[in-house]
């Protein structure tokens, strides 16, 4: 799931804006991505990408 969600900032940088509902379908993947990794007792293992992936795609907004 955070790959599908990094394959979409990446589109957007290479593609420019898309449509809200594009946005909207990236983030609720994010957002499942991080329920399934709470859930499963696995931060550890993704506190770095996720936090990469979050950080990437906020400065990609400004």
């Amino acid at each position: 799931m955070i790959f599908t969600v990094e394959c979409g900032v990446d589109f957007t940088l290479s593609y420019g804006d898309i449509d809200e509902r594009f946005y909207l379908t990236i983030l609720s993947i994010f957002e499942q991505a991080l329920i399934y990794i709470v859930d499963n007792q696995l931060e550890e293992e993704f506190v770095d990408l996720c936090s990469e992936s979050a950080k990437s795609d906020e400065q990609d907004l400004e």
